[in-house]
């Protein structure tokens, strides 16, 4: 039992480090830490004096009339909108920086607060502990998202069946919708998918 544990955890400590800065989970991680995030936006920005006060990462905004957006960090200053291309390559801070971002090297302190930020989270226990967490956080949560979708297609099988044996005893869909208090528009569709389906 040691073995496996003591071998599950060097397993998710070389992930860990194998991680650079284009896969969204890592960058979540290293993001977090306000002074990393600070270098970065300086650079993407050219403000040089920026000052992040805070940091939230995978940040939500809501929309009602269309999908939310998730953002991977959000940072306060002020203002400042930047979209960034990883691809250019022009010699500049940002494709410098970008070529940093796919490789992540933690020996390479060449962007400062970042570099040290990746260096810890790589290299340093504490940091590899972090990461080890987090990594258990996402197994979690991904296991209990597949649940939840398990138990959503469940029921939409079942509610499905109740649908369809109403719909063969001669009942109409909108006396259908009705008992099993569902829109209409859905018992339409499933009986439309049925019946092309035949």
């Amino acid at each position: 039992m040691q073995k496996s544990i003591i071998k599950e955890r060097e397993r998710r400590i070389a992930e860990a480090r194998s991680l650079n800065l284009l896969s969204n989970t890592f960058m979540t991680v290293v993001l977090e830490d306000k002074l990393a995030c600070q270098h970065v936006l300086r650079i993407v920005t050219r403000i040089e004096d920026l000052v992040v006060r805070e940091v939230r990462t995978q940040y939500r905004i809501s929309k009602i009339a269309s999908h939310d957006a998730v953002l991977d960090v959000l940072a306060e200053d002020g203002i400042h909108v930047t979209y960034v291309n990883a691809e250019i390559e022009d010699g500049t801070e940002v494709s410098q920086l970008m070529k940093y971002f796919k490789t992540t090297d933690p020996e390479d302190m060449s962007q400062g607060e970042l570099s040290k930020r990746i260096h810890f989270l790589k290299c340093e226990e504490g940091g590899l502990k972090v990461m080890c967490e987090m990594s258990e956080k996402w197994i979690e949560e991904g296991r209990a998202e597949g649940r939840a979708e398990g138990r959503a297609e469940g029921e939409e099988r079942k509610a499905k069946e109740v649908v369809f044996s109403l719909a063969d005893r001669g009942m109409s869909a909108e006396n259908i919708a009705d008992i099993v208090k569902m829109n209409i528009a859905i018992v339409e569709q499933w009986l439309e998918g049925r019946a092309a389906a035949r």
